[in-house]
């Protein structure tokens, strides 16, 4: 089944068994939309068609048309050529000059890793409240309750 984003349009080839038969919510990977998608029962009894993808027989007719339009002669490899890897490039080992350059920068790399591990633990001060001030209010509190009593501020202080 083949299930398109209605946002983007991005398609996507699952199989009809992904779906169950009373549908899922299924999100776009190329554009995060999420949508609701009905199973291909449900579609099939609303009478809207279902995409399939890409039938069979159209893409055994590309590969026909494609291998008609290609006359071009196949050449045979040298058999003086160098192996060749899966992938069709040649294997070659790094220089060995290379090999220690990326060595000594893999290291320099993993100390850099951890000094910064080290460093990075951050502390926060104590945001500029002073003791001293705590202290000074305490003073200026004892001060005006002793003058709202009548009492001198001299002895009030002899007294605490």
């Amino acid at each position: 089944m083949r299930i398109t984003c209605p946002n983007c349009d991005a398609q996507y080839e699952v199989d009809d068994n992904v779906i169950p038969k009373e549908g899922r919510d299924v999100q776009c990977s190329s554009c995060g939309q999420t949508w609701f998608q009905k199973s291909v029962a449900q579609l099939e009894a609303e009478g809207k068609p279902v995409d399939r993808g890409q039938p069979k027989e159209t893409a055994e007719t590309v590969v026909k048309a494609t291998s008609e339009t290609e006359s071009r002669p196949v050449q045979e490899p040298d058999s003086h050529a160098t192996p060749e890897t899966d992938s069709g490039r040649e294997q070659q080992k790094p220089d060995q000059s290379v090999l220690d350059i990326l060595k000594e920068e893999a290291a320099h790399e993993s100390e850099a890793r951890m000094t910064e591990q080290e460093s990075s633990l951050e502390t926060q001060p104590d945001l500029g409240l002073d003791q001293g001030e705590a202290a000074q209010d305490e003073a200026a509190v004892s001060e005006r309750t002793a003058k709202l009593r009548g009492i001198d501020s001299d002895s009030a202080e002899e007294k605490s």
